[in-house]
């Protein structure tokens, strides 16, 4: 088995404020998450919004030390980050990549 084939990647050409970028983000999530999947990210308000996903805003203060403690306290099943440090932690399902930033959405059930 190799998480390699767990990875897809959706790429998005135009601007990552642009209302385009995030509608193929949160289509993507809308198909993919299950509808009681609870999400964390910077912006989780525009999650909500246009995906229909409960979610929760994504501490500024977490690192690779204690993402599992924040997981496992809000039962957290996605996290939705620039972050691209947590591939030793989390399974990355997809990555965002927009003009000017790369999203990863990782799926938390398999934190260590």
């Amino acid at each position: 088995f190799r998480r390699v084939l767990l990875r897809s990647t959706v790429e998005v050409q135009t601007d990552a404020w642009s209302y385009q970028s995030r509608k193929i983000t949160y289509d993507y999530l809308k198909n993919r998450t299950g509808s009681n999947s609870i999400i964390a990210a910077t912006n989780p308000w525009m999650i909500t919004l246009f995906s229909n996903r409960p979610s929760i805003m994504l501490g500024i203060n977490i690192d690779d030390r204690n993402y599992c403690k924040f997981i496992y306290q809000y039962k957290i099943s996605y996290l939705l980050t620039s972050d691209t440090s947590l591939e030793k932690t989390l399974n990355r399902e997809a990555e965002f990549i927009l003009k000017d930033q790369s999203f990863a959405l990782y799926k938390t059930p398999v934190c260590k």
